[in-house]
């Protein structure tokens, strides 16, 4: 199995976990090298709230699949969603990528993120952790782009960003 660490997090466990390495699987270099560009772009993008950016970044049928919340389906849905969110709160998004698969036009993209949270009006700063897996896919044009999204929270009360209890403002996006 190789090198082990071990993870105390998972409820008083104690078991062998393997060490996860960046790992690039098949693709070019240049193509790994550009979808790790496109998500240095997304998460510049999503600190400075800049929905231009955020929706050049998706493909029109983009679906994403945050915790505890159905699916956002289609670039202008996530466009709403993401604004809903920025008009309640500052975030600033940091990721560390583990894992790229590429094959026929696909790229599989694992990545871990932390996020720092502040509401624009009352309640507390929140900091979280979590996973990300996003299926990028070249478009026509020969540019990578987000087609699906799934993330999930490490932590035992999610950030809204990930599912965790609360509302969006509007009360579009329950986030329950």
């Amino acid at each position: 199995m190789g090198e082990v660490s071990w993870d105390q997090e998972t409820a008083g466990a104690i078991r062998p976990m393997p060490l996860v390495t960046r790992k690039t699987n098949g693709g070019t270099m240049e193509s790994r090298a550009e979808i790790d560009r496109r998500r240095a772009h997304f998460t510049d993008a999503f600190n400075r709230e800049d929905l231009t950016s955020l929706r050049e970044l998706c493909t029109e049928d983009v679906v994403m699949m945050p915790s505890n919340q159905p699916p956002i389906i289609g670039v202008d849905a996530a466009i709403e969603w993401w604004t809903t969110g920025f008009e309640a709160f500052r975030s600033a998004l940091h990721v560390t990528p583990r894992e790229i698969h590429i094959a026929n036009g696909w790229a599989f993209d694992w990545w871990d993120w932390h996020v720092s949270v502040v509401p624009l009006r009352g309640t507390v700063c929140d900091v979280d952790r979590g996973s990300s897996f996003w299926m990028w896919r070249r478009q026509q044009d020969h540019v990578w782009r987000v087609a699906r999204a799934m993330w999930k929270s490490n932590s035992e009360v999610p950030s809204v960003w990930a599912g965790g209890v609360g509302y969006f403002p509007n009360d579009t996006f329950p986030l329950m």
